[in-house]
C-alpha cells in the first residue's frame, strides 16, 4: 500500500475539502492517505515538527495543494536556521521524496517577482509532478517545463451529492438580482494590501453598476469575520441557489 501525505493548509477550507474528496473517492486498498495541517503546526511554533512529518517519516508521496508552502516553509524559510550539516540533511530528504504540487493560480509569472526564479526551479527541477487547475496555465507551464510528462491539467470538481439546484422560490416574489462573492478577503494580508480584490474591485464594481440598476444587492460570504464560525456545506448550497 503506497503511503500518501496531502498538506492543507488549514482544516475546512478549500484545500481540504478538495483532499477529503480525493480520499473520499480514491482511497482503497492501494493508497493510505494522511492530512497534514499546516497551520496547526504554526499556531504552535513548530516548524521543525512539520518539515519532520512531512520529509523524514515514510511518505511514497507528498502532495502540496499549495507550491508556496513545499519552497518557503522548507527550503527558503527553514534554510537560515540550521546549521549546515542539517541543511545538507533536508536537501537530500526531499530529493529522496515523491513530491507532487497543485497549481490554481498565476503566481509567480512575471520575471520581476521575486520567487519567479525559485518557482521555475522548483517545478523544472525538484518536483516530481504538477497538476494545473486549467488548461490556460497547462499552455503557460508547458513552455517553462522540460519533462511535459510531468505535468497534468486535472480541473476542480464539484460534488454533485452536496452542491445541486434547488428550488429558487425567491424567485417568484423577488425582483432584485443577486450577485455573490466567496472567500477569504483577509488571506495572507500585509498591511493594506487586498489580494482578493474584494474591497477595490469587487465592491467598486457593484457600487458603480448599482447607480445605474436599482435592482441589485449583493450577498458576501466572507471567511475573515465567521473564524468561529465556518458555513456548512448545506449552507453554502443554500446560498449558491439563492445568488444570481
Amino acid at each position: 500500500m503506497k503511503n500518501i501525505a496531502l498538506i492543507v493548509d488549514v482544516k475546512n477550507w478549500a484545500f481540504d475539502k478538495i483532499a477529503n474528496y480525493l480520499i473520499k473517492y480514491s482511497s482503497n486498498n492501494k493508497f493510505d492517505y494522511k492530512k497534514i495541517y499546516v497551520f496547526d503546526y504554526l499556531k504552535k511554533n513548530k516548524i521543525h515538527n512539520l518539515y519532520k512529518d512531512i520529509f523524514v517519516k515514510k511518505h511514497d508521496l507528498v502532495h502540496f495543494f499549495w507550491r508556496f508552502q513545499y519552497f518557503y516553509y522548507f527550503l527558503y524559510r527553514y534554510y537560515n536556521y540550521l546549521n549546515d550539516i542539517n541543511n545538507y540533511q533536508i536537501i537530500k530528504n526531499i530529493l529522496k521524496k515523491k513530491v507532487t504540487v497543485s497549481i490554481m493560480d498565476h503566481a509567480y509569472l512575471e520575471k520581476e517577482h521575486y520567487f519567479y526564479h525559485l518557482n521555475q526551479l522548483f517545478l523544472d527541477k525538484i518536483t516530481d509532478g504538477i497538476i494545473v487547475s486549467s488548461k490556460k496555465l497547462l499552455n503557460i507551464y508547458s513552455k517553462k517545463i522540460e519533462n511535459l510528462n510531468k505535468i497534468h491539467h486535472i480541473p476542480d470538481g464539484v460534488d454533485l451529492n452536496t452542491f445541486y439546484p434547488i428550488n429558487k422560490i425567491k424567485k417568484l416574489n423577488s425582483k432584485k438580482i443577486t450577485l455573490g462573492w466567496v472567500g477569504n478577503s483577509r488571506w495572507a494580508i500585509k498591511k493594506n494590501d487586498d489580494i482578493k480584490g474584494l474591497k477595490t474591485i469587487i465592491i467598486p464594481a457593484f457600487n458603480k453598476l448599482k447607480k445605474k440598476y436599482k435592482n441589485l444587492e449583493l450577498k458576501i460570504i466572507d471567511k475573515n469575520p465567521q473564524v468561529d464560525k465556518i458555513l456548512s456545506d448545506h449552507e453554502m448550497n443554500n446560498y449558491y441557489n439563492w445568488i444570481d
